[in-house]
């Protein structure tokens, strides 16, 4: 008798007795065999496997999650069991990887077109409770262009916003108010990006800030030709200072308005190797740092302040207050005190100084042609 066929006959009296299956059993004259219903086994299958084939995945049960696919393999895979190039995109299913199924660092949110947790910074900002000094979040901005319309994003403190570079990340939108901004700072940092209102009402800021807002290598800027425009508008009134460095503030567009700033100050900033910029076409009046009040106590050093175009051109125009300036190069325009006293040192002044009614004090000061100025800036 054939031997497969002898030892088929012998394993199926074996499974017989011990009732490991009920089923039609078929074996053929080279051996192979054939099951048509259920088997059981309570021992060891052993082999490579090499030789089953036709088995549907959906059929297979009897295995739980804890349990082993394989006798003496885990039930997951992980990268050690796979070889170099094994998984390639054309064995990866449409939608099987998702950002719900894959672990990205804890407390980050990604916007981006695509493939990101969010679409629009907007939203991402808004998603995030119980942010705190000790739960902080960052919000990573991909390359794109996000046009948000009338809406800002309110930043929350203790919630970083970072984009991936001032000329391939770049929010912008039409926000029409003097209290609000495309952007509304917080106690948070907001870097690597771009800024713009290109609104055309009465009021377009691109940055505005009530708290100790921090900006880093980014732009902010104002296109539109709405009435009043302001690239960054300090408002706070208690806190910690705004502070800036490697910061580009600009006003500009084709048609003229009332009144452009770089910066509308109501309180304490630090500006470090920035460049503010005001051009306005007339009728308008540029003025590239304005400074209002007597809270107002800003710095500004290793910095570039100009304006120019406009009907009036103030560099600095200070209300009130005693702003101080170092190491900086302002020019185009006038500066004015028309209130409180503006300290100037090391300093560049191209255009003519107006004292006011305030008090100008310079050492080290010179103009255009490189003349020493004395210490009233004359």
């Amino acid at each position: 008798m054939n031997l497969f066929i002898r030892l088929g006959i012998i394993l199926l009296a074996v499974l017989s007795a011990s009732g490991a299956f009920a089923a039609n059993l078929e074996i053929d004259s080279a051996g192979n065999t054939s099951v048509q219903g259920s088997l059981s086994v309570s021992g060891t299958i052993s082999g490579d496997g090499s030789g089953i084939s036709n088995v549907d995945a959906a059929s297979l049960g009897g295995i739980s999650a804890s349990g082993y696919v394989l006798q003496g393999q885990p039930d997951s895979i992980t990268t050690g069991m796979l070889s170099d190039g094994a998984v390639t995109t054309g064995k990866v299913a449409a939608g099987a990887i998702s950002p719900d199924n894959i672990s990205f660092y804890s407390k980050v949110i990604i916007v981006a077109p695509s493939g990101g947790d969010f679409t629009s910074p907007v939203d991402a900002v808004n998603s995030i409770t119980g942010n705190s000094s000790t739960n902080p979040y960052l919000i990573k901005i991909m390359p794109g262009i996000y046009d948000i319309g009338s809406n800002s994003v309110n930043m929350k403190s203790y919630v970083d916003i970072e984009g991936s570079g001032e000329d391939t990340t770049i929010i912008k939108g039409n926000v029409d108010s003097e209290t609000s901004g495309v952007v509304n700072g917080a106690n948070a940092y907001l870097r690597f990006l771009t800024v713009q209102n290109y609104g055309t009402g009465t009021w377009a800021i691109a940055v505005r800030t009530t708290t100790n807002l921090r900006m880093t290598e980014m732009e902010a800027d104002v296109t539109g030709s709405a009435v009043n425009r302001a690239a960054l508008y300090v408002n706070a009134t208690s806190g910690s200072p705004v502070i800036m460095n490697k910061v580009t503030l600009s006003v500009y567009a084709a048609s003229g308005g009332t009144n452009c700033y770089g910066i509308y100050n109501n309180y304490y900033f630090r500006l470090r190797e920035g460049r503010v910029t005001s051009g306005c076409p007339s009728p308008a009046t540029n003025y590239g740092v304005y400074n209002n009040t007597t809270t107002s106590h800003p710095y500004i050093r290793s910095s570039t302040v100009s304006v120019r175009n406009g009907a009036t051109n103030y560099a600095f125009y200070n209300v009130n207050g005693d702003p101080k300036i170092e190491h900086s190069n302002v020019f185009g325009g006038a500066v004015t005190a028309a209130g409180g006293t503006v300290y100037i040192g090391s300093t560049r002044l191209s255009e003519a100084v107006i004292p006011g009614t305030g008090t100008l004090k310079c050492i080290g000061a010179y103009n255009s042609t490189f003349d020493a100025l004395g210490t009233n800036c004359q």
